[in-house]
């Protein structure tokens, strides 16, 4: 090493100084910055995963509520034809309960 180092002179050594401190930086800057990046970058999308799934479950439960709001809509609607078409209401009732019950 002493004798490779006498071959360079003061400015080579210097240079050589200088780019071996740089590329010192450059690593601590990778393991530090970069490497912190990605388990960043790790647990976002561990948690974008999470709220993914979350997400799909509340489209499945909205639709089953949107289901079961038609279901009771319908029944609604059922209802009334039930009371219009076969229950006895108002005054032109008496005459058909008179009828069905006479014959």
């Amino acid at each position: 090493m002493t004798k490779l180092n006498s071959l360079l002179n003061l400015k080579e050594r210097r240079t050589l100084f200088f780019m071996g401190l740089f590329l010192f930086f450059v690593v601590l800057f990778h393991i530090f910055i970069v490497g912190g990046q990605t388990k960043t970058l790790s647990r976002l999308h561990q948690a974008f995963s999470s709220k993914e799934a979350e997400l799909t479950d509340l489209n499945k439960s909205v639709a089953e509520k949107r289901e079961e709001c038609e279901r009771w809509i319908q029944a609604g609607e059922d209802l009334k034809y039930l009371n219009d078409h076969y229950f006895y209401q108002g005054e032109r009732s008496i005459p058909k309960i008179r009828s069905d019950l006479n014959g």
